[in-house]
């Protein structure tokens, strides 16, 4: 999802700095934004995959459990 600006903010820029650099300045600023959500959302899969992985781990599998039954019988 694209980020915006806040208009507050880029009037302030476009105050300090004036019009075409608080231009500039808001798409670095949208960019860095973009940068960040891509980067969470591959630490998000990450994260996903590594809990699959200890749960996969620790969870008994019906594999599992047959061999315990023939154990048993």
């Amino acid at each position: 999802m694209p980020a915006t600006l806040p208009i507050e903010i880029y009037d302030l820029l476009e105050k300090k700095v004036g019009k075409d650099d608080a231009r500039e300045v808001g798409k670095i600023i949208l960019a860095s934004f973009d940068a960040i959500e891509q980067r969470s959302e591959a630490v998000v899969v990450q994260k996903k995959a590594e809990i699959k992985e200890e749960l996969t781990k620790e969870l008994t599998t019906k594999e599992d459990l047959a061999k315990l039954e023939g154990r048993f019988n």
